[in-house]
């Protein structure tokens, strides 16, 4: 089956179509012999957030050795975003391939209920199918909405991973302790329980439900916390208590607070499920290489364009944070649009202090709201707004009107982001719009030769957003510190070197100090430290490690 084909078939299903009940998923798992259960998982939910933990845990673990597979939602530009192991989008051509071998299963299942399966539930039996046939060493699991009733919680859950819990669909319920029972309904009998700080309310849910199945919870503050943030040049360098050590210098290249937080919840959930204190320079270079498009992106300079997903008041309110935090601008230009069944008010309140000029919008999607109701809160201070028909003609209005020190900021939902990312790369692509205008004009002044030479001086493209991230570190001299990347690299090597429990002999050897167990009887190495970065480059003996670590893990 081609690529096409199957995008066609699922299609078919309607993405915005929902059945709450397990039957469907159930009985495709059942005729597919339970192929997700061939694995360990991590399961991740909450209101916000559950993407950037998904996809640093599955970093983290790729990092030591593991094959990990990830399945996220929703995707941007084309569906196989959804499926990834170790950083590795599946092909179009595996995608068709496996669709056609799930296919007669999903017209069985079709053909015996009222309901067919729907395109989340086809989706997610696609994962838990390719990832058995990779085969990974572990399944990360982004849930699409809820949890109990999501067609992901058939997975093993050996770490559930809660991200901060708030009001968002209506379907999971009108109060916060509702949904945080839709949502721990994943935390499995006898497993781990990786949480941030929650309201008090999802907070006794979550409890009351880790008693009622044995499952041991480990509480963000009082089990592990992110103990130092700094902003830094392109990201933000951390340092992660976990359960089993602490990791400093690790640089994140994405920004805001709830981001950073995010991925310490990862990485404590990675030690969860490997059960040892993990490699300090594994961690930092998965974290330095994360990347999450549709999250506080930086798509273009001279006007910065910054694409995120927010769409319900907790994420605009961490949207605010961060702009707040990590931006400068001259006026600030919001294109937004929001779905229909979204707290328009409650993402305004928090997005609206920091609005110069409007642009409200409808998007592709079928869940969109109408454009009216959000000019007509977003201009109720005296704000301009201007009203458009896609989110493309908006961002394009508000890139003729925007000078070059003013900020754009496209936010509202993910699939208004999608929309933006498809109308920057169709300018890009077709070598048109106003990027192109200004890369002309510098070419012509400049000619091509001169290049290198005006990087060099802080002009051209690349000199002028060198440029304009050392004013942003000048900006706020004395407030934040800021490290480089390569810096937090260099220091990270460093650290790993001089790890507890090892020392240099006289001939410039390394040798144990008091670790048990360092040493087998047939002298192999047996440490649960982190590895020598020699070894490291050995991919054969992290593996092994790995199905060590895991198979640990399965017995108990």
């Amino acid at each position: 089956m081609r690529f096409l084909e199957a995008v066609a078939e699922l299609d078919s299903r309607k993405e915005t179509r929902m059945v709450p009940d397990l039957s469907r998923i159930l009985r495709l798992a059942t005729l597919l012999n339970d192929p997700q259960l061939g694995y360990p998982s991590i399961h991740v939910t909450g209101t916000n957030g559950k993407g950037t933990a998904a996809r640093v845990a599955s970093a983290v673990a790729c990092a030591h050795g593991i094959t990990a597979g990830l399945y996220t939602s929703p995707h941007l530009r084309s569906v196989t975003e959804r499926l990834s192991v170790c950083g590795v989008d599946i092909r179009q051509r595996e995608f068709g391939e496996e669709y056609e071998h799930l296919l007669p299963y999903l017209r069985l299942v079709d053909e015996e209920g009222e309901e067919r399966v729907t395109y989340f539930e086809a989706l997610t039996a696609l994962a838990y199918v390719w990832f058995a046939d990779k085969p990974v060493g572990l399944g990360v699991f982004e849930v699409g909405m809820g949890g109990e009733w999501d067609a992901t919680n058939l997975v093993a859950g050996d770490v559930a991973v809660l991200t901060p819990i708030s009001l968002d669909h209506p379907e999971l319920g009108a109060t916060v302790a509702a949904v945080a029972r839709e949502k721990a309904g994943v935390i499995k009998e006898r497993k781990v329980v990786v949480s941030r700080e929650q309201a008090a309310e999802a907070l006794d849910v979550i409890e009351a439900r880790c008693a009622a199945v044995g499952a041991e919870l480990r509480l963000e503050f009082r089990d592990w916390e992110l103990e130092e943030r700094l902003l830094s040049v392109g990201g933000q360098t951390l340092v992660v208590r976990g359960a089993r050590g602490t990791y400093p210098e690790l640089f994140l290249p994405m920004l805001g607070e709830h981001a950073a937080r995010n991925a310490a919840a990862a990485i404590v959930a990675v030690e969860a499920l490997t059960d040892e204190r993990l490699d300090q320079l594994a961690v930092a270079e998965a974290l330095a290489g994360v990347s999450w498009p549709g999250r506080l992106e930086i798509v273009h300079r001279h006007p910065t364009i910054v694409l995120d997903g927010a769409h319900n008041p907790a994420a605009a309110e961490a949207l605010a944070d961060a702009m707040r935090e990590s931006f400068v601008w001259g006026r600030l230009h919001l294109v937004i649009s929001v779905s229909g069944d979204k707290d328009l008010a409650g993402i305004l309140t928090e997005l609206a202090p920091l609005t110069d000029v409007g642009y409200a919008a409808r998007n592709a999607s079928e869940r969109s709201g109408d454009a009216r109701p959000l000019a007509e809160h977003l201009g109720a201070d005296g704000t301009p707004v201007t009203v458009h028909d896609s989110v493309a003609e908006a961002l394009d209005a508000a890139r003729s009107t925007a000078g070059e020190d003013d900020l754009i900021l496209v936010t509202g939902s993910l699939y208004t982001v999608a929309d933006a990312s498809r109308a920057l790369e169709g300018d890009r692509g077709h070598g048109h719009g106003i990027d192109a205008a200004r890369r002309q004009a510098r070419r012509r002044a400049s000619g091509p030769d001169r290049r290198g030479d005006r990087a060099c001086r802080g002009e051209g493209p690349q000199g002028r957003a060198d440029a304009d991230d050392d004013r942003l570190a000048r900006d706020r001299r004395g407030t934040l510190r800021r490290a480089p990347r390569e810096a937090v690299l260099r220091r990270a090597r460093r650290l790993h070197h001089r790890r507890p429990g090892r020392r240099r002999e006289g001939d410039g050897r390394e040798r144990d100090r008091g670790v048990s167990g360092a040493h087998g009887p047939d002298g192999s190495d047996r440490r649960r430290s982190g590895l020598h970065p020699r070894r490291l480059r050995h991919q054969d003996r992290r593996e092994h490690r790995a199905r060590q670590r895991l198979a640990r893990v399965l017995r108990a």
